[in-house]
């Protein structure tokens, strides 16, 4: 291989192996993303339930205070 050809070659490898360091970046920051959605969904519903469990409890006082 000429100096030339061998120089385009190494090159053309170091672009493609930091095009895939590139996307295997982003493929991690999507499941990051992902994962931190999930966490939020899940505060979410966490949140909601004991509210619901809250209320239940503020319910049984009020009808144990008037028996």
């Amino acid at each position: 291989m000429t100096d030339k050809k061998m120089h385009k070659e190494k090159r053309r490898m170091h672009t493609s192996s930091n095009r895939e360091e590139e996307e295997e970046k982003k493929e991690e920051e999507e499941k990051e993303e992902e994962e931190e959605e999930k966490e939020k969904e899940d505060d979410k519903e966490d949140d909601k339930e004991e509210d619901e469990d809250a209320g239940e409890d503020r319910e049984e006082d009020e009808e144990d205070e008037k028996d």
